[in-house]
């Protein structure tokens, strides 16, 4: 994920909206997301390896 420099942070409001970024990238909708691309490119992979290039 992205981290920010807290040297570079302006205060409590910059923290709080990096926060709210960071709980929206690791909810559920997202981590489904996720899992869904890794299990379409698994499934990719496992029919190129079955019939060959």
């Amino acid at each position: 994920m992205v981290r920010a420099r807290r040297d570079q942070s302006g205060g409590k409001g910059v923290n709080a909206m990096l926060s709210a970024v960071r709980k929206l990238l690791a909810s559920t909708l997202t981590r489904k997301m996720m899992a869904a691309v890794v299990f379409a490119l698994a499934e990719h992979l496992r029919e190129r390896v079955r019939h060959g290039p």
